[in-house]
This record gives C-alpha cells, structure tokens and sequence, in this order.
C-alpha cells in the first residue's frame, strides 16, 4: 500500500484519492462502503431511520432552518447496501466565527432567540474557511465498528484538499468528558463555550457543551499518524485500526485560536 506524505502542498493539490485510500480500504474490508452526498434532506432522513428515539436534529444541515448550499453528507453503506451511519459537514467563511455563534447564526439563518452569551475567553478568536462537522450517527448493530472514527476522518482528509482552516464542533459535556473529542473524533483543543445557563441551540434547552476545533496543521498531524497506523496494520479490521490509532485524552488545550492560516 502506498504511504502518502501529508504536507501542506496536497491542500487543493488533486490528491484527495491518494489520500483517503488507506482508510478506505480500512473500510472496505470490514464490509463498508462510502458515498459523499449533497442532499442534505436526505442526511436528515438516514438519520432519522438510523435511530428513530432521537429528536433533535442538528440545524446547521437542516434544509428548513439553513442553507446548505456549502453543505455536505456522508452516508456509510454495509454488505447488504444499508445506511449504517452518516456524517455531516457545512462550511463558513468568515473573518468572525465567534461573532457567528453569538449571534447563533451557526445554527439557523433567521435564529429565534436573543444574543447567545457564550463563555469563550474573551480573547478567543477564530476566523478563515471554517468546516462545522457534526450529524453523526451510527445504526445501533453498527457500533464499536470503528466508523465513529472513519467518518470524521473522512471528512478531514476532504477538508485538507478543500484548504480548510478549522474543522468544528460543539460536544455536549458527557461526550467531552469521555475522551471522544480528542480520540474519536479526532480534534486538537477545546473550551467550555455554553456553561449549562444558557440556550444551546442544536438540543433548544440549557445544556453544558464544549466548542471544539482542530487547525490544519493538527488536520495533517493526524492524517499522517493515522495513515502510519493504517498502512502498518495490514488486513486487520477496521474496529481493529480504529482502536490503534486513538490516543489517550488531552490534559490540556490550548485556551486561544492563533490567527488562521490563509489559503484563500
């Protein structure tokens, strides 16, 4: 198998193929198949039928509250060519992405409610193509197959052709606190952004959720260790690669967002 050198050149270089088949072969032979997808309505029906309990759907790729017009999906597909787990990822440029959260333009292009009050440092900053990831959802039988780790890094490895500055999120706290953030999915720092008294938009109740992010340089890091992991892994099976290359929880983050890089 080829071993890819991740370096700043491949951004909007032509090598996303290269770059994504280890993981995809990872995939492939543990029975999965992937296709990217731009539908967003039909994001938020996989992920309805995928877990039929779960109300909330999340509104930065919702069709009737956003536009999605930089939107995309990725549907994850079995043998048996069933939707066993989706992902979902939106993009924003913008010189203030806080500003975007306060004002909870993130989440809804008319937003309801009044001026969130997030409890970001006050110095915290980010601006740049911003990639909001999120949506994701893995069938009941599917779980502990490694696809919670796949698809984020899909995702990733697109955003890096893409010349994305920050991959984003909110993580509600019991995830956070479970190592998911920086194991599973993946990102390079955090900080507690809604405190539990305010509004939290994607659950529309008062909810203690992280803001978290990974930068391009920590996007190549990683898509370099995992490639490490994938291409010396052999045959092994996806749930197997998956538990190889996560790495224990951060200590700590960094508490501010340097200035992004430019690729525009």
């Amino acid at each position: 198998m080829k071993k890819f050198e991740f370096t700043t050149d491949l951004c909007r270089s032509g090598h996303l193929v290269d770059m994504m088949r280890p993981i995809v072969k990872a995939m492939n032979r543990s029975g999965f198949k992937y296709s990217i997808r731009y539908d967003m309505d039909g994001w938020a029906r996989a992920r309805a039928a995928m877990d039929p309990n779960h109300t909330v759907v999340m509104p930065t790729f919702d069709p009737a509250v956003c536009d999605q017009s930089d939107s995309y999906w990725i549907e994850a597909t079995n043998r048996e060519n069933e939707v066993c787990a989706v992902i979902a990822a939106r993009r924003f440029d913008t010189d203030d992405f806080v500003e975007l959260m306060r004002t909870g333009h993130v989440w809804a292009d008319n937003p309801a409610h009044h001026r969130l009050q997030l409890c970001l440092p006050p110095s915290f900053a980010m601006r740049g193509a911003i990639l909001y990831r999120g949506g994701l959802c893995v069938r009941k039988d599917h779980r502990k197959s490694g696809l919670s780790w796949a698809l984020p890094r899909l995702v990733a490895l697109i955003s890096i052709d893409q010349g994305i500055d920050f991959i984003v999120s909110h993580n509600l706290a019991d995830l956070h606190g479970n190592g998911f953030t920086f194991r599973v999915y993946g990102h390079a720092g955090s900080e507690l952004c809604f405190d539990g008294t305010e509004y939290f938009p994607p659950t529309g109740d008062k909810r203690k959720a992280f803001f978290v992010w990974t930068d391009l340089r920590s996007s190549l890091k990683n898509a370099s260790r995992d490639n490490d992991v994938l291409v010396t892994g052999g045959d092994k099976q996806l749930c197997d690669l998956a538990f190889l290359a996560q790495r224990p929880n951060q200590v700590s983050v960094p508490p501010r967002v340097e200035a992004a890089f430019s690729h525009h």
